[in-house]
């Protein structure tokens, strides 16, 4: 461990357990990116992202600093820092920058600071994310979370809520790079990511922009996977539609209030058991 490294853990340590008494420290807030990708989870998760939730949360960023972190989190060597690879130690760089967008997006849904333009183009950023993430690993070993789509997931779930979305397209891209994540027989989800995919769908349902049609088209396209030939990839690729639909199944109201949605979900299930 360096000696940057020790310091940096001594200070955010110093602050954790009570962030928002601490002021803000640009210097330190340029370290913490700087550092955001490391593969101690100690430092990367416990301190450096609960910091910057602790700080976002009880408003200690101004709205300007708050849109000059975000589009930081989104640049080239963060979000985006060697997008592509797969298996190596520069997805913690990009899943943990993209947490920090979603306490951004939740910052935002609070005291609205973003324009529609600036909430449009981290939804256009998100999307070209989800289409250029190749590392879908969960928990690597002592280097702790990747666990890309689930934070991904995070990001979509809070842009779903946001009212600045609110025409039809937008919506349905998101719901188009989720089932794209979700049909994949390269890697089966083990960590709850299909959980984390389906409460970004709900919040998508629940705006109430999307008509029936709309959500069944894209509810019916999990009854039409393919087989590959590959085994145990459309193993992976059955069990991951398998428990996204059922995970997306049990959010949604018993009530009902969600019309015809649940018993769509169970038709597409029941073609899939003949997968």
């Amino acid at each position: 461990m360096t000696t940057t490294v020790q310091t940096l853990k001594e200070r955010l340590s110093s602050i954790r357990g009570n962030p928002g008494q601490s002021m803000v420290d640009t210097s330190l807030v340029s370290e913490m990116l700087a550092s955001i990708g490391s593969t101690d989870p100690v430092l990367r998760d416990d301190l450096i992202y609960e910091t910057f939730a602790g700080w976002i949360e009880t408003d200690q960023f101004s709205p300007g600093e708050l849109k000059r972190l975000l589009n930081v989190c989104l640049d080239d060597s963060h979000a985006f820092y060697r997008i592509g690879e797969e298996g190596t130690d520069s997805v913690f760089t990009r899943t943990f920058s993209l947490l920090v967008v979603a306490l951004i997006l939740d910052a935002h849904r609070r005291n609205s600071f973003l324009t529609p333009e600036d909430v449009r183009e981290v939804k256009a950023k998100m999307v070209r994310y989800m289409a250029e993430e190749k590392d879908v690993r969960g928990y690597v070993g002592e280097k702790g979370w990747a666990h890309s789509t689930a934070h991904a997931a995070d990001v979509l779930g809070e842009l779903a809520k946001c009212g600045e979305l609110e025409d039809k397209q937008d919506l349905l891209d998101i719901l188009h790079v989720i089932s794209e994540k979700v049909i994949i027989g390269n890697y089966i989800y083990i960590h709850k990511e299909d959980e984390r995919l389906a409460r970004a769908v709900v919040g998508i349902f629940g705006r109430g922009i999307l008509d029936d049609r709309e959500i069944a088209g894209w509810l019916e396209r999990f009854g039409d996977i393919q087989k590959s030939g590959s085994h145990p990839g459309d193993d992976y690729l059955r069990n991951n539609v398998k428990m996204f639909l059922r995970s997306l199944y049990f959010r949604l109201s018993p009530d009902g209030s969600e019309g015809q949605i649940r018993p769509l979900i169970e038709s597409v299930l029941q073609k899939l058991s003949k997968f």
